[in-house]
């Protein structure tokens, strides 16, 4: 009898939970997975990831969503949308490399059973994602900000902003934040017009410098932090807006001269690295092993009057065009090989940008669009893959849209990309991940967990520049900004 009742007692409870769980026990069946935004289904996600939510594109009054993990099994009722709650989303992350995900609908009284959907579970992504906002304008910079953002959670801080050290008409840009080998020790971010330099911050060495001398145009632009060496490589460049009246891509940004310089941080100079008076460099990516120099060049010679120079540029802006090269570094004397064109992508209408090498030195990861260097803008560019052992290379066909994708980095471990798109709405760019399998294949694309899955329809910033980090930053915005203030520019001379 005892035994009897203990049965009947365990399921007496099961039903009761069951039914206070809401989870309808009579329903039609959908057929078809339920419409969502985000679109989650199918996705790969990491174990430490905040919980994804999402709204639901159903005309429907009442919504139950359970989510099950091995033993785990939690239903979340909504009007409109599925918010787990982080300490149920820990144990589903937990339980299994699987969570299924059933959704039931109530219209007109009656109740729909739609087909489940999955989430695969991976390793772990890197805690923290740095990245610049940025309001919907072109011309203006007033109001500009870098954010951390803690992926294992839906916090988020600024750890510099503009308007911090604004002085009436006297404004700052800033951009290019970066760091070294994924920690914040040793980071950098550029500082333009008031109270303008690059800053330099490893530990209490806090330097704010200008790299314009006599040997190179401009300071330097897009920074490369050498893994293993006290170097860093930039590109120098002189850039400008055109906007189109009638076309597809709004907006064009142009570079008519560049160089690539390298920063030797113990002497405290500037070596001019290559500077074709017919290409245009841009963009330095480091291989891991920091002796072998990754950037795009575009030729594109000009032998005319110098003051018609950046007209003939913006009448052939359609005709620049980058193939992607590397340079050999020997660190011990500062020297370098000759440049190694890798892939002819002029040759074939193409024009690359921002080369990133995978943490392991197998992979490298670059956009493609039809021409030009700033590809955020240009509907046809797409992220493509290059094989660095056997030298072939595709367009990952599994993570791109039907719009721009362009910025991307990797995780620390190589297992997870980030990247920036379009494909929401066409108007701001959004971070989204993608899982590496390792073998050069990705997972469904994910956009970056929102406590409120309809964030996007109100949030009018563009997310600039993800950049990974296993540690959060050692400043607060006062913070930095004090120091940006305090420090006094220092203009780097060339090397001797």
């Amino acid at each position: 009898m005892k035994a009897l009742y203990r049965i009947i007692t365990i399921l007496t409870v099961a039903v009761a939970l069951n039914a206070c769980a809401g989870v309808p026990q009579k329903a039609e069946q959908a057929g078809r997975t339920p419409a969502m935004t985000p679109d989650y289904a199918g996705v790969t996600i990491p174990s430490n990831i905040a919980p994804l939510t999402f709204a639901y594109d159903e005309d429907a009054s009442r919504y139950v969503t359970v989510f099950s993990a091995g033993s785990e099994k939690v239903a979340v009722k909504g009007k409109d949308r599925a918010v787990p709650s982080v300490k149920d989303w820990k144990k589903l992350l937990s339980a299994a490399k699987r969570i299924e995900v059933e959704t039931y609908m109530r219209k007109d009284g009656s109740w729909t059973r739609f087909e489940p959907f999955y989430f695969d579970v991976a390793g772990p992504i890197d805690q923290y994602l740095a990245y610049r906002l940025i309001p919907p304008n072109f011309e203006n910079f007033e109001h500009l900000s870098l954010t951390i953002r803690d992926l294992t959670s839906y916090s988020d801080r600024e750890f510099y902003n503009n308007e911090l050290l604004k002085d009436g008409s006297q404004v700052q840009c800033m951009n290019c934040h970066h760091f070294r080998n994924y920690g914040t020790d040793e980071m950098q971010i550029h500082v333009r017009q008031y109270l303008g330099g690059t800053m330099v911050l490893r530990g209490d060495d806090v330097r704010k410098i200008n790299m314009k001398n006599d040997s190179t145009i401009s300071s330097g632009v897009y920074p490369a932090w050498n893994p293993k060496y006290d170097y860093i490589a930039y590109s120098t460049n002189f850039t400008y807006q055109e906007f189109h009246s009638h076309h597809r891509n709004l907006l064009e940004v142009i570079d008519d001269n560049s160089q690539l310089i390298l920063y030797d941080l113990d002497k405290n100079e500037v070596q001019l690295v290559y500077d074709d008076p017919d290409a245009l460099e841009c963009f330095p990516a480091w291989a891991p092993d920091g002796r072998r120099l990754y950037f795009t060049s575009a030729y594109m010679p000009y032998d005319g009057e110098p003051e018609m120079k950046t007209t003939y540029f913006y009448e052939h802006y359609e005709d620049i065009r980058y193939d992607l090269y590397y340079i050999d570094f020997d660190p011990d004397n500062r020297s370098w090989g000759e440049p190694v064109k890798v892939i002819d992508a002029s040759a074939m209408g193409k024009s690359i940008s921002i080369p990133r090498v995978s943490p392991d030195g197998r992979w490298l990861m670059f956009a493609m669009g039809e021409y030009g260097v700033f590809h955020i803008w240009h509907e046809d560019a797409d992220l493509y893959l290059l094989d660095l052992q056997d030298g072939s290379w595709r367009a990952i066909d599994e993570v791109n849209s039907n719009l721009p994708e362009s910025y991307h980095s990797w995780s620390s471990t190589g297992e997870w990309v980030a990247f920036t798109t379009r494909r929401d709405d066409a108007h701001y760019t959004r971070v989204y991940f993608a899982h590496h399998n390792g073998d050069g294949t990705f997972g469904k694309p994910f956009a970056l967990p929102m406590k409120n899955p309809k964030w996007s329809t109100f949030f009018m910033y563009s997310f600039n520049v993800p950049e990974f980090t296993v540690e959060d930053i050692p400043y607060t915005a006062q913070e930095l900004a004090n120091l940006v203030r305090d420090t006094e520019t220092v203009t780097i001379p060339a090397a001797k």
